[in-house]
């Protein structure tokens, strides 16, 4: 996709927005991926959030007058930063794109194309994307984008695309809010559950970024894990309740969140509230019955529950 030269001062059409901590060997990947795009007309905003490794030395060692750097006085969480890079942004559209992931090539201008053919009220397109090993890059598996449209029931469900994907009209941003500063994880869910509220979204299938998974992630740590969706369910409580088949399922995943912790008390209260709720099912009297044999069930939910990568354990 070619581009006419444009004055300084004149706003790029689409806003990058890359929150960053004490990660100067990987930030450097992803910071490389958004200016290699195939479409240039961008800004790339690093919100560096309070990093003391040399973060602010490896990205100004990179000459293309498109970056902009700006650093956090304080520590404030990846959420806050997201929403200075936001508040920052100068483009028409807003990527967000975690340090330690990247894009593919030609991500933006594949993306754009479809804007330009897609209805007003699409605000957000996401794509499919490769998990791959943080050690090594091998690709892992590929996610494959599935829901369009009017998606907020989709959401309440799961999450239904990858962070290292949506290109966002920066208008949703406004009408939605930004980034929820208080929740401990899940803020990207929470985030595409609000917007979703005020646009359509829709999705290309191909692949067009890769998300590396490695051990400092949450889905690696079951407490970070079991704290962030449980705010999540509080947050939107009000419109799963609505739903006594969608209740059943939150409370079953929290269920064996807990189950996976140890806490096989607490797992089966959780069980028994979602059974209440909703007693035309099979799943939860199963795990129900398991729960009194806690190794056997264990051993079910690490073949059904947790991924291995690298050695590290994932939770899901």
């Amino acid at each position: 996709m070619q581009v006419e030269k444009k004055d300084h001062d004149q706003p790029p059409l689409v806003s990058v927005v890359i929150p960053t901590h004490n990660r100067a060997g990987l930030v450097t990947r992803a910071i490389a991926s958004v200016l290699e795009q195939t479409f240039a007309d961008l800004e790339c905003i690093v919100v560096d959030d309070a990093s003391a490794d040399g973060t602010e030395a490896a990205v100004s060692g990179i000459g293309d007058t498109r970056l902009r750097y700006v650093k956090n006085a304080v520590n404030a969480g990846a959420p806050a930063s997201r929403n200075r890079g936001i508040r920052e942004a100068r483009g028409r559209y807003v990527a967000l794109l975690d340090d330690d992931d990247a894009w593919l090539p030609k991500k933006l201008e594949k993306q754009l194309r479809f804007f330009d053919s897609a209805p007003e009220r699409v605000g957000l397109i996401y794509s499919g994307f490769h998990y791959a090993s943080g050690e090594s890059g091998e690709i892992i598996s590929t996610f494959q984008p599935a829901y369009r449209g009017a998606v907020y029931p989709d959401l309440l469900k799961g999450c239904i695309l990858g962070s290292p994907t949506p290109l966002i009209k920066k208008t949703c941003f406004e009408l939605a809010g930004g980034f929820d500063e208080s929740l401990p994880g899940c803020q990207d869910w929470d985030m595409w559950l609000r917007i979703a509220k005020v646009c359509d979204f829709d999705f290309i299938s191909e692949p067009l970024a890769k998300h590396y998974v490695h051990g400092r992630q949450i889905s690696a740590d079951l407490d970070a894990k079991i704290a962030a969706r449980s705010q999540l369910f509080e947050k939107h409580y009000e419109d799963i309740r609505k739903q006594p088949r969608l209740m059943y399922a939150h409370l079953k995943s929290l269920a064996i969140l807990y189950f996976l912790k140890g806490e096989s008390s607490h797992g089966r209260l959780l069980l028994l509230q979602g059974i209440r709720t909703y007693p035309p099912q099979i799943t939860g009297y199963i795990h129900l019955l398991l729960s009194l044999l806690p190794p056997l069930h264990r051993r079910v939910l690490l073949k059904t529950n947790v991924v291995r990568v690298d050695d590290i354990t994932f939770y899901y």
